[in-house]
Parts: structure tokens; C-alpha cells; sequence
């Protein structure tokens, strides 16, 4: 795929999505144009360090699922319920 069609889409996207139109200069409002896409990490790392940018953090992992009969160790018996007076 050319340049020009991925960024034609991702640029659409934005604009669809978020409602704005992220070429368009925020100062002068003149329409700017995509020069490169950047993909190399270390490059992206380099620039971001140069903008005071944060290092991406990944989320922590999610914990595993524990199946309710593994964390209650004796499940009650609801068979024999009888209520009570006091419950009406």
C-alpha cells in the first residue's frame, strides 16, 4: 500500500472519529501535509525523549481468572432453607 492511501485512511479516520481534522495547522489553520511516517522504535523513543515525552508503559497484566469453586472452599446449601417469622 502507497503512503498516500495509508495516510488518506488514517487521516479520514481521525477526522471521522474525533471530529477534526489533524492536518489542519493549529496556529494559521492552513492545511499541512504528511512528510513520513516514523515506525523505527528507537526513533520514535529518540523524538519522544526530545519533546519531554514520557517512555510508553504498558498496562499491568490482568490477573488470572479463579473459578468461584477453587476460592470458596465449601459451598453452601441453600436446599434446606426454611424461612422464618421474622423474615415477613
Amino acid at each position: 500500500m502507497s503512503l498516500c492511501k495509508v495516510g488518506c485512511t488514517r487521516v479520514w479516520g481521525i477526522k471521522r472519529i474525533y471530529e477534526i481534522d489533524p492536518l489542519e495547522c493549529p496556529k494559521c489553520k492552513a492545511q499541512m501535509r504528511i512528510i513520513a511516517f516514523i515506525q523505527d522504535e528507537h526513533s520514535i523513543k529518540d523524538i519522544m525523549k526530545a519533546q519531554g515525552i514520557p517512555d510508553f508503559q504498558a498496562p499491568p497484566p490482568i490477573p488470572k481468572f479463579i473459578y468461584a469453586v477453587e476460592a470458596i472452599d465449601e459451598l453452601p446449601s441453600y436446599d434446606s432453607f426454611e424461612p422464618s417469622l421474622d423474615d415477613f
